[in-house]
């Protein structure tokens, strides 16, 4: 798989999930009223920060609501097809993702999803960390250079570019504006196959 990768053979490709290869109706302004962290914050920094005892109540409330996110997501469309095209080229894949375990096992059974290695928060500090992407790295038995990461947040290709990872931006969800920080932008998951796909000769 070589050319479009500036003559890397690509070996593997990393996801993240919510917004990238699912839909879920987390309400993230809302968890943030509950928990009462300030808006500007991310969620997970700022219940790191606090004391032991509220910090478990808010990652209770945290972990409720990714639950019953989970079990209302939806596949983008076009992820089977990639999914598929992955694995008959025996292009290993992997999920990083700061959502918690719980909610995850829940999506990978509800849309019948299988992946070669799977990283959540309680795995690796959460991106925009290079860390569970270097750990997705060593599960796969991948380099780093052989890797593609696919997110649709900022964090997810800060954390690439840390890693050495070349990076994929997919901007159904009108978030061009990290565009600048991607290798490549995407407006459907579909279009993957495209990069992926070796040139003729």
């Amino acid at each position: 798989m070589r050319d479009k990768f500036n003559g890397e053979v690509v070996k593997g490709v990393i996801f993240d999930l919510d917004g990238t290869l699912i839909k879920s109706p987390l309400n993230f302004k809302k968890i943030k009223e509950k928990i009462q962290c300030p808006s500007e914050e991310s969620i997970l920094e700022y219940i790191n920060s606090l004391k032991e005892e509220k910090r478990r109540k808010a990652l209770r409330v945290l972990i409720s609501s990714e639950v019953n996110a989970a079990r209302d997501s939806k596949l983008y469309p076009g992820v089977k097809e990639v999914m598929n095209y992955l694995k008959k080229r025996k292009i290993k894949i992997a999920i990083v993702t700061r959502n918690s375990r719980k909610a995850v096992d829940i999506v990978l059974n509800k849309h019948r999803l299988s992946f070669d290695a799977l990283i959540t928060r309680e795995d690796a500090s959460p991106k925009p960390s290079a860390k569970p992407l270097i750990v997705a790295s060593e599960l796969l038995g991948i380099n780093r250079k052989n890797l593609i990461s696919v997110g649709d947040y900022k964090y997810d290709l800060i954390a690439s570019r840390k890693a050495g990872i070349k990076s994929i931006l997919v901007t159904y969800e009108g978030n061009q504006e990290y565009q600048n920080l991607a290798d490549w932008r995407v407006s459907s998951l579909r279009e993957i196959i495209k990069i992926l796909t070796p040139a003729p000769g």
